[in-house]
């Protein structure tokens, strides 16, 4: 059966949650999941906007026979972009209902939504559920072959794992955090996975030395240029 994939940039806290906070810990299930929860629908309604028809779009129709028939269902203002990320050799499609431009910086969301695609065999799925990240302040980046989808003090990263035969998806590698207490004072919280062992342990960020860490692999990474649809 397909795992679909709904983990949100500006919902990791409650992933962080369900990955628990002592030591290393499993991560496997924190990836999979059937259905998009609570949480989730909560979030797009409370975010829903014209361009939710973007997202449905993609939840009534998974399968493609080209990125190019991806991309001819995107409409005005949506934009696509090619990506490379570790654990897969080929090019990915990434999809946003969003693009942020000086032109419209004075209506930008609070948040926008992209999609991932990869060639599966002979067909082109959707890798990456819906996902959401923090718009102008944190763009979508490609950096070691991670990408990133950030938000202001949260580093967010993903890469492909091949999981034949249920096929491909992207999974969370990393969330750095960095917040603060009631008197004002910095803690940091979050996870790191091994990329060579994605599902097995994660290891609990509790320093602004690796929070530091993680921000500038982000800084240094390369922001996706998408190319929008007119």
């Amino acid at each position: 059966m397909r795992k679909k994939f709904v983990i949100s940039a500006c919902l990791s806290l409650f992933l962080l949650t369900a990955c628990g906070t002592e030591g290393t810990t499993a991560v496997e299930d924190t990836y999979a999941t059937e259905d998009i929860s609570d949480t989730e629908d909560a979030y797009e309604e409370e975010t829903d906007s014209e361009d939710s028809g973007f997202l449905k779009m993609f939840e009534k129709k998974d399968e493609f026979k080209s990125y190019d028939e991806v991309i001819s269902y995107l409409t005005k203002g949506n934009g696509y972009a090619y990506i490379k990320l570790h654990g897969y050799d080929k090019k990915l499609l990434i999809v946003t209902d969003y693009v942020y431009t000086d032109d419209n910086k004075d209506s930008d969301p609070p948040c926008s939504h992209y999609v991932v695609f990869a060639k599966d065999g002979n067909v082109v799925r959707n890798i990456a559920g819906y996902y959401f990240y923090g718009g102008r302040e944190c763009p979508l980046a490609v950096g070691e072959g991670m990408l990133y989808s950030c938000k202001p003090d949260e580093i967010v990263s993903y890469t492909v794992y091949d999981d034949r035969p249920d096929e491909l998806f992207l999974v969370h590698m990393e969330f750095a955090v960095k917040d603060y207490d009631k008197n004002g004072n910095p803690y940091y919280y979050g996870f790191i996975s091994d990329p060579e062992n994605r599902l097995s342990t994660a290891i609990e960020i509790d320093s602004e030395e690796v929070y530091t860490e993680r921000l500038k692999k982000y800084l240094n990474a390369k922001e996706i240029k998408f190319k929008v649809k007119k």
